[in-house]
């Protein structure tokens, strides 16, 4: 990775989730200048740190080195404007963002749902293939980007780590083993997903951020792990019963970053065992 300029001031847009925690506190012990924008919530947000609130964000400058645009809108559920705030905070705000900060790297937090649903190795450079309507808009948000005089996109697969939500795959098979001492998993536990840690997507994002090059990045790990395999690794923690029930018919994905490790240097990752190891004593402590 890229040694950190010491005389970049960056502002992170969003800076109430924990990928952008794990960017600041990286930044900060760089000794490096950061400071936030914010849009209600402020339990992640860091003390000592210069924030502002969203309704704020106009009244700053462009005096800012980078720009990381964390912010998004990922829906939950389908409700009737939800194509209605894809648009307003994934696209609008992002071009709003672009056109106020022209002097400064836009860097943009990215998905791999951009790709839609395609059983096969992705790259940087893979087509989108009917995405969501989320995809959609993270797709529209980088054309936006593309448009800003010096940028970096960065498409992020499944992120984990302390502070996320608790709703997704692998809290719930956590949870699973620590409350019931079983973990159900649908069809025979063959889907495949990228997970990759919190902390290695801050080191991409901020490695992104010192580059010379405008250009679309993969934050993924550099393999992609099944269901039962990571059902394994919590089951063998807890000694707890795996179950298989059903169908599941859901995609893998796989994908090859070459590209990305070649321009931004490569980004160690921890084993994912360790780092379950770690999220479940975070998941406790939630508990």
């Amino acid at each position: 990775m890229e040694k950190l300029k010491k005389s970049f001031h960056h502002l992170i847009i969003g800076a109430n989730s924990f990928l952008s925690r794990t960017i600041t506190i990286k930044l900060l012990e760089s000794n490096l200048s950061v400071e936030g924008v914010y849009n209600r919530n402020t339990d992640k947000l860091i003390e000592g740190v210069k924030y502002y609130q969203t309704n704020e964000l106009k009244t700053l400058k462009d005096v800012y080195d980078s720009v990381f645009i964390i912010s998004a809108f990922i829906p939950e559920h389908i409700c009737n404007d939800t194509n209605e705030k894809l648009y307003e905070t994934n696209v609008a705000v992002t071009e709003r963002i672009v056109r106020q900060f022209p002097s400064a790297k836009i860097v943009l937090a990215s998905s791999v749902s951009v790709y839609g649903n395609q059983d096969k190795i992705m790259d940087e450079f893979s087509p989108s293939l009917i995405p969501g309507a989320y995809g959609l808009s993270k797709l529209w948000a980088e054309q936006v980007v593309r448009n800003a005089g010096s940028f970096a996109i960065v498409r992020i697969s499944s992120m984990y780590g302390k502070g996320m939500k608790l709703s997704t795959f692998l809290p719930k098979v956590i949870n699973q083993a620590i409350q019931q001492n079983k973990i159900t998993l649908w069809g025979e536990g063959c889907r495949r997903q990228n997970y990759i840690s919190v902390v290695s997507v801050a080191d991409y994002m901020i490695a992104a951020s010192t580059s010379d090059i405008n250009s679309t990045f993969l934050a993924v790990n550099s393999q992609s792990f099944s269901n039962k395999e990571i059902a394994e690794i919590v089951a063998d923690i807890y000694r707890s019963e795996i179950i298989f029930s059903g169908e599941d018919n859901s995609t893998s994905f796989y994908y090859n970053n070459q590209y990305t490790l070649n321009k931004l240097g490569v980004i160690k990752h921890k084993s994912i065992k360790k780092d379950i190891e770690d999220l479940i004593k975070w998941i406790k402590k939630m508990s």
